[in-house]
């Protein structure tokens, strides 16, 4: 039997809901759950948009047990779905807290949210000799990770410091790029080697694009999806965000009283940006290993999604939703328990979340809209039948870097900690409907001098846009005698190895993660980047990715039939657009302006959109709404009739052309159907929902 972290915390819960009235379908803190910090916001959703003025401090309620009654301000996230309360002054220590939310908050369409009443506690109050040993607890997870007993040594200062010895095996076929990676090391007591860690960007050949020294920021150096450099700071427990002329510009943190971990931070277009976070509290271990500690520090993990203007909106915690049973962490006789460890989060195509935990060597999909879990993949929780993989205990153990791919398919960085096979990069298909996880592609590195490599911890891998894959190995174990391993290796999609580079010096320096981008000195905006969305009659907005040196961009559109362009320059990297004609097909295209070398991209490849009706009649009794959106190849379509009728559910692609109907007789009331899709291409979709009271149009996004 498995026992949860919610043992011995057992609150009466109310959840009223008045029958007719919409529901809340997140709620944070989770009700009746436990260990929150004092600093906690309250986060509801709905799912549909909000009536923003229907919004009042009056309608909310929040008392402590200890703390009384609060004042609260509230906030409507930038997807005006998202209301965050946050009180004036912080909840006391171990106390229970009760929220209550009146039944007077709307949708947009004037449909009443039922409102809800819920209780969270706080965490207990901790001596400092305890929360000095619950620091300790977090920094010995950092040094245990790499191996060693974490010592840093002080070292020569001066700016004329070379960079570490390294060598590089190239076939001439690689995928032409620049390596991005930050070098740094375990030190143990006698340790006298050099200890300089830089922020690097080299061309294949080894000839350097930058390098910046700083011992404490850098792990995680990349290109994010918003087009800027990011990477971790230890120094404030943060990410920096810095442009192509290398100049920080943003940092960003975790909210509610935690402090980022170092493993992830994925930044989009957007501005919305998802991290980790480690969270020690104290439990009684016995209650779960026969010689577990009766107070031991024991660390979860916390998943956060800041919007764009970095208020918390989403929030997952391993304490909610895992068992303690579920690591493979043998807690008997340990007083630090690093009961987790989450290295990895990834957006799926349906806009739910991918979460690696690497103690629990699993990945689980998480519901982006209700936090809920969708499946498990690996570990003792795991729902997949795994074919074309046989290993000897675990398909993937103490795993790294779980990646969503353009074909759908799922790669991770296999460490396989204590296993008998080597560390290796693999790729699957999952089938979730089925349940089948089918290994499509593998690579293990050939021994060297009849060693194999392994990887204690750390590492990734990144597929490349020719098709090759770059692999960072992380934390090489030793062999004896020493092997000469690589620290990252390129193959090509038959597994030969094209590229390969190693830190040649006695220093024993290592990368995180490492990647392989074509940095560009002016480049358009990739691709995927290009995004378009609140498509009306007359305007719509859209967004792209920002390129190395970019400091304007001009913006092209016209309609479809005309050959003349309209432009506009701006300095923001999304261009909100109005005077548009109903239900009129356009082009749009986006260049880069570098003024630093007096230079421009070339275009990007032309995006094609259509506007919608200048009226749309949607009756009360055809209100509609589906799930998820983006999707790839599945709707939920949920709809109200007053009386039973028959609907007619369209999808057509941006220039009007109909691809997909159904037609159905649907009951009086509430209706849920599941709506196969059929192949469809990434971009925009306009759907079409009909009944015998009326009609209403929505956007379909397909990824």
């Amino acid at each position: 039997m498995k026992k949860y972290f919610l043992l011995g915390f057992l609150l009466i819960s109310f959840l009223h809901v008045k029958k007719g009235f919409a529901q809340f379908e997140y709620i944070s803190p989770k009700p009746n759950s436990i260990y929150h910090n004092t600093t906690t916001n309250i986060i509801l959703k709905n799912g549909a948009l909000i009536d923003s003025t229907s919004l009042s401090d009056s309608l909310f309620t929040v008392t402590g047990t200890l703390s009384g009654n609060h004042t609260v301000t509230l906030i409507l996230s930038d997807d005006k779905k998202t209301i965050l309360i946050y009180t004036q002054l912080p909840f006391s220590q171990g106390e229970t807290v009760t929220v209550t939310v009146d039944s007077a908050i709307k949708k947009q369409t004037g449909e009443i949210i039922a409102g809800t009443r819920f209780q969270f506690q706080t965490h207990p109050a901790f001596t400092a000799g305890r929360q000095a040993e619950m620091k300790n607890a977090l920094e010995k997870i950092y040094s245990d990770e790499r191996g060693l007993n974490q010592l840093k040594v002080n070292r020569s200062q001066s700016d004329s410091i070379p960079l570490p010895q390294y060598e590089i095996t190239s076939t001439g076929k690689e995928f032409t790029g620049d390596a991005f990676f930050y070098n740094f090391k375990s030190t143990i007591p006698g340790d006298q080697t050099d200890d300089y860690q830089f922020r690097t960007i080299l061309k294949d050949s080894g000839d350097s694009v930058y390098a910046v020294r700083n011992n404490n920021a850098g792990i995680d150096f990349k290109i994010n999806h918003n087009g800027y450099l990011t990477y971790y700071n230890e120094e404030d427990s943060g990410f920096e965000m810095m442009d192509s002329n290398y100049r920080v510009i943003d940092s960003f943190f975790a909210g509610n009283g935690y402090q980022a971990d170092n493993h992830e931070f994925q930044i989009f277009p957007d501005g919305h940006c998802f991290f980790l976070s480690y969270d020690v509290q104290v439990l009684n271990m016995k209650l779960y290993y026969p010689n577990g500690d009766t107070a031991a520090n024991v660390t979860g993990t916390i998943l956060q999604e800041l919007d764009k203007n970095k208020h918390v909106v989403f929030e997952w915690r391993s304490w909610d939703n895992f068992a303690i049973n579920d690591s493979y962490i043998d807690a008997n006789n340990i007083h630090d328990v690093d009961l987790v460890h989450g290295n990895a989060i990834e957006i799926d195509a349906d806009s739910n979340i991918l979460l690696s935990s690497r103690h629990l060597s699993e990945i689980t999909k998480i519901d982006h809209n209700t936090g809920g879990t969708i499946w498990r993949w690996g570990g003792k929780n795991n729902q997949f039948t795994f074919i074309n993989d046989t290993v000897n205990r675990n398909q993937f153990y103490y795993q790294h870097d779980i990646r969503r791919l353009p074909n759908g398919n799922y790669s991770l960085f296999n460490n396989n900690n204590t296993q008998p096979t080597p560390s290796s990069a693999k790729e699957y298909t999952l089938d979730p409907i089925n349940k089948t996880a089918t290994l499509k592609w593998i690579f293990i590195r050939p021994p060297i001098d009849d060693k194999k490599l392994n990887s204690n911890a750390m590492g990734n891998v990144q597929l490349l846009p020719n098709g090759d894959r770059f692999i960072c190995w992380g934390l090489i174990a030793p062999t004896d005698p020493p092997a000469p391993m690589p620290n990252f290796t390129e193959v090509d999609s038959l597994g030969n190895i094209v590229w390969e580079f190693r830190f040649t010096g006695n220093e024993g320096y290592f990368s995180y993660r490492a990647f392989k981008f074509n940095w560009e000195r002016c480049g358009a905006p990739l691709p995927e980047s290009l995004a378009i969305s609140d498509i009306t009659s007359k305007s719509a907005n859209f967004s792209w990715g920002v390129p190395s040196y970019a400091s304007q961009f001009e913006f092209d559109y016209k309609t479809d039939s005309s050959t003349e362009w309209t432009s506009f320059v701006t300095a923001d990297h999304s261009y909100f657009l109005t005077d548009l004609m109903p239900e009129t097909v356009y082009d749009w295209r986006i260049r880069t302006v570098c003024t630093v070398f007096n230079d421009s991209s070339e275009y990007s490849p032309i995006q094609k959109f259509n506007t919608i009706a200048s009226t749309i009649s949607q009756s009360a009794g055809t209100n509609f709404y589906f799930y998820p959106n983006p999707a790839s190849d599945r709707l939920r379509l949920n709809f109200d009739l007053q009386k039973s009728s028959t609907v007619t559910f369209f999808i057509s692609n941006v220039i009007g052309e109909a691809i997909y109907s159904k037609q159905w007789t649907a009951k009086e009331g509430f209706n849920s159907n599941e709506i196969y899709l059929p192949a469809l291409s990434s971009g925009i979709y306009f759907t079409n929902f009909k009944s015998n009271t009326g009609e209403a149009h929505k956007q379909l996004v397909i990824r």
